[in-house]
């Protein structure tokens, strides 16, 4: 039987790859209808208190997940079931966490507070997949947690790293204009202090500097209930 750091190492992980005598228990009592939602709930349960007997002592990661599924088991009526889904419905499930894409355009303040008001915030964008697949995602401009409101020049996003501790900037460069960001203070006298991705022209895959009344579409993010599922 495979130790459950090799599952971990080899792809994503379910609580019951590991068993293959069990995962045939399940397909069996999945499709035996005389079984009820109850005795299916409690088959999955112990098959998944049975998994975790392949943790050492140092898989508290995958303990921790472990837990959150048998807490997710207990909250069940049924196989599919809303409670037991990665993601709060409306959000999209990347990489261990989850974002939401607003429809409504606010100031950067506004988007800022309802993301808080979600348990979120709004994303930050560490490196190139992270932004390769929050532009695929959307049409238009969205504020991101990118901000120099506290130091003009100092661009640090909304989990405190500053730009130099990511290592990644995706600004607009212009030939004959200055590159974003530029701090232009023509429509706002106290300058562009909030950052886009894109603007009204499109560059979605660029970041612009903006005034932060600005009303605009928002992207927040926060941690993913079960880390190693994305949504299909």
């Amino acid at each position: 039987m495979p130790h459950l750091m090799e599952l971990k190492d080899a792809g994503k992980f379910t609580l019951c790859d590991a068993p293959s005598d069990q995962q045939h228990n399940v397909s069996n009592l999945q499709s035996d209808p005389e079984k009820s939602d109850d005795e299916k709930l409690l088959h999955n349960y112990n098959a998944a208190k049975n998994c975790l007997s392949l943790c050492t002592a140092d898989d508290e990661k995958l303990l921790h997940n472990y837990n959150a599924a048998k807490n997710c088991l207990s909250l069940c009526t049924g196989f599919v079931s809303t409670s037991c889904q990665p993601c709060e419905e409306g959000w999209t499930a990347h990489r261990g966490k989850c974002y939401f894409f607003s429809s409504k355009k606010q100031t950067w303040f506004e988007s800022r507070d309802l993301c808080v008001a979600s348990k979120a915030r709004l994303v930050s964008i560490s490196n190139k997949e992270i932004q390769d697949f929050l532009v695929s995602k959307i049409k238009e401009t969205h504020w991101i947690g990118l901000n120099d409101l506290e130091t003009e020049g100092h661009w640090v996003w909304m989990n405190s790293q500053t730009l130099s501790e990511t290592g990644v900037q995706f600004w607009h460069m212009r030939v004959s204009w200055p590159n974003e960001p530029d701090n232009w203070k023509e429509d706002d006298p106290s300058g562009e202090n909030c950052a886009s991705l894109g603007n009204f022209d499109g560059f979605l895959n660029e970041w612009f500097d903006n005034s932060c009344r600005m009303q605009k579409k928002f992207i927040c993010e926060k941690k993913n209930t079960f880390p190693l599922i994305d949504d299909i």
